[in-house]
């Protein structure tokens, strides 16, 4: 591997220093080598060393797409260095959020993709919380590329791991993973299955959710070929039909026989355990018994 070879021999100084110039194709070409040199994983801690990050964060207020390029591509690749991102996240979690506004599809798929990396560390969130992150993804559930929607639904179902974020997905995010769980994307409906799980055990999600359509979001996902799509949707129907405020509404929205399908799984005993769980709690609404 030639780019492991360079960062051995020394060549990532010399790039840093082509990074900072005054001149625009020589910054482009900098931060094009310093891309490639990003593709190696040894050469993540020697780049993070030399000052990369303060590059790409200046690089990232430039004009220029082709530079932006650069800048996000490289973001995406050292965000996959986990001793790394909190470092990341602190320097450089505003031109991600910058990023992934951009009107070039590319640009914003790969900001995206690395905000979305960072957020899988819990210790990234704070940061990500006061650069307004959360607002970031929840606004770009709305894209019209189903790239974007995938890297946006991926980073909200991470940030959920934080009860930081919650508030402000709760306020903002629900009915866009709403639309999300009917999406053609198999990895979509996942996250938003995973968002739903994670939310559902917060009692003030709860009429946000049955407001915004989550019962029939679920009971949807429940029917895809996917197991831990169908898991994490089981989970969170679980938690939400205990709630003695919307049982009634579960029904009404076709939530018993959701529940029975469920029971039904065989080959999947957590399925039906967490199946039984619902139907547990939708039992004790005596309305239903009659």
């Amino acid at each position: 591997d030639y780019t492991a070879m360079v960062g051995r021999s020394g060549g990532i100084a010399p790039l840093i220093q082509l990074s900072k110039s005054a001149s625009i194709n020589t910054v482009c070409l900098g931060l094009a080598a310093l891309r490639r040199m990003a593709s190696a994983e040894e050469n993540w801690p020697k780049l993070i060393q030399a000052g990369m990050l303060d590059s790409l964060a200046n690089a990232g207020d430039s004009t220029e797409l082709e530079i932006l390029r650069e800048v996000a591509a490289a973001l995406c690749s050292l965000s996959l260095s986990h001793p790394h991102r909190v470092e990341i996240a602190y320097k450089c979690i505003r031109c991600m959020i910058q990023l992934s506004t951009s009107n070039n599809l590319d640009v914003a798929r790969q900001a995206v993709g690395s905000l979305a990396n960072l957020a899988e560390d819990v210790d990234t969130h704070e940061y990500i919380a006061r650069a307004g992150g959360s607002s970031c993804l929840i606004s770009l559930e709305k894209h019209d590329s189903i790239d974007i929607h995938r890297e946006a639904s991926r980073g909200i179902a991470n940030l959920l791991s934080s009860f930081r974020h919650q508030s402000t997905i709760i306020e903002d995010g629900v009915p866009g993973l709403v639309r999300l769980s009917f999406s053609a994307d198999e990895e979509c409906c996942y996250h938003a299955a995973m968002s739903f799980r994670k939310l559902a055990p917060n009692l003030k999600s709860h009429p946000v959710l049955v407001y915004a359509g989550a019962y029939k979001a679920l009971f949807h996902l429940m029917t895809l070929p996917h197991q831990n799509t169908q898991r994490q949707a089981a989970a969170a129907l679980r938690d939400l039909s205990a709630n003695p405020e919307y049982k009634l509404r579960c029904a009404e929205d076709g939530g018993i026989t959701a529940m029975i399908d469920l029971v039904r799984q065989q080959a999947d005993e957590e399925l039906q355990a967490l199946g039984l769980a619902a139907l547990r709690h939708i039992s004790m609404e005596d309305t239903l018994k009659e």
